[in-house]
């Protein structure tokens, strides 16, 4: 249920930079209203944990490890009023698992 929810809300994430979106603010530029431009970049993050595939006919389970390596599009980050560098962001673009489960 976890996995479900933390991917409903980077798939959001995903969507709302695709379309860059642009919030509302007053006339003063206080750079809150921004725009992602991808760079054409990618960064990775390789992490692992243990699966159990089963148990033996004693009871112990049977587990291997899973490499997960998540890469993510680096964006620049700029504010649609004036213009100026905010920072930047990634957003995820692929996750894979070396162990299906």
């Amino acid at each position: 249920m976890k996995r479900v929810i933390k991917t409903l809300k980077l798939t959001i994430v995903v969507c709302l930079l695709s379309l860059t979106l642009v919030l509302p603010v007053s006339a003063m530029c206080a750079h809150a209203p921004v725009l992602g431009q991808w760079t054409g970049q990618y960064t990775s993050v390789q992490s692992s944990h243990t699966v159990v595939l089963g148990h033996y006919t004693n009871g112990t389970p049977i587990t291997v490890n899973c490499v997960i390596v998540r890469r993510y599009k680096l964006y620049l980050m700029n504010c649609s009023i004036c213009g100026q560098y905010t920072g930047t962001t990634t957003v995820l673009d692929s996750e894979s698992h070396s162990v299906i489960h």
